[in-house]
């Protein structure tokens, strides 16, 4: 599978193909865009991720990021907190 970042780097646009069932997103990366993962539209290119690791510089996720699949998201972000599996905003808004 490929990730596509943005030129900067900073930003992950989305991804193609198939491939394994953990995701790294790398260091530096603060956004993840809106329907990255989220396969629910293209059958074609199901995407069965189950585990997402998030960065420490990673700020901010798009709407509809990511697919049903995901089982476990394991985040080093600070902007982000998990309670009972589901990934939050730490202000919780999210």
């Amino acid at each position: 599978y490929g990730l596509i970042y943005s030129a900067d780097n900073k930003r992950l646009l989305f991804h193609f193909g198939y491939g394994n069932t953990e995701v790294h997103i790398k260091e530096g990366t603060i956004c993840i865009c809106d329907d990255c993962f989220n396969d629910m539209y293209n059958a074609i290119d199901w995407f069965e991720a189950e585990i997402f690791y998030l960065p420490k510089s990673l700020k901010y996720i798009g709407q509809y990021a990511f697919t049903s699949h995901v089982k476990e998201i394991i985040s080093e972000s600070e902007h982000f907190i998990i309670e009972d599996s589901t990934l939050f905003s730490k202000d919780k808004k999210y």
